[in-house]
């Protein structure tokens, strides 16, 4: 899904974000996955897999969380109604921090290398033409398509009022 997502936002390329014909399921992303999947398992032991996974994850949670907190004080209005949201979320940022800490120092430079290298790659493509674009007040809009593709515009079907067909 990350993919896939990604690819409707023109982070990554095009081919990422075509559905199947008949099931509608992101098949170059499941293609390519499998692929790098069958290339890790030969190179590397489950142990070290599953240690990496965690890293990584625990990194998404890390970055999830801290991106809520600023939400939640950007846009209060906004923000889920749950007793004590910023501490809830300021604990998930502890434990994400504490998991990721976890990991070996060969792992914490290779995380901080594909983190580096998304970044770099983040900032090439944003100056792309049809790119995601932050107006100043922050909420993120894209220029080239409405949001979240053709699931805001089926969620966009369903609300409009239908036309009444017994006579």
């Amino acid at each position: 899904r990350l993919t896939y997502a990604l690819a409707q936002d023109g982070l990554l390329p095009s081919m990422f974000g075509r559905l199947h014909g008949r099931y509608r399921t992101p098949w170059a992303n499941l293609l390519v996955q499998a692929v790098w999947a069958l290339v890790f398992s030969t190179l590397f032991d489950l142990r070290s897999l599953l240690s990496t996974a965690v890293l990584f994850l625990s990194i998404t949670y890390l970055l999830t969380a801290l991106s809520a907190m600023r939400l939640v004080r950007r846009h209060p209005e906004q923000r889920l109604h749950l007793p004590a949201v910023q501490i809830w979320l300021s604990l998930a940022a502890a434990a994400s921090v504490y998991l990721a800490a976890q990991g070996s120092p060969r792992q914490m430079a290779v995380a901080g290398g594909v983190l580096g290298g998304g970044c770099v790659l983040y900032l090439v493509r944003r100056r792309r033409p049809g790119m995601a674009v932050a107006p100043p007040g922050g909420m993120t809009v894209r220029a080239h398509h409405e949001p979240h593709g053709w699931l805001w515009r089926s969620w966009r079907r369903s609300r409009r009022p239908r036309a009444d067909s017994r006579g």
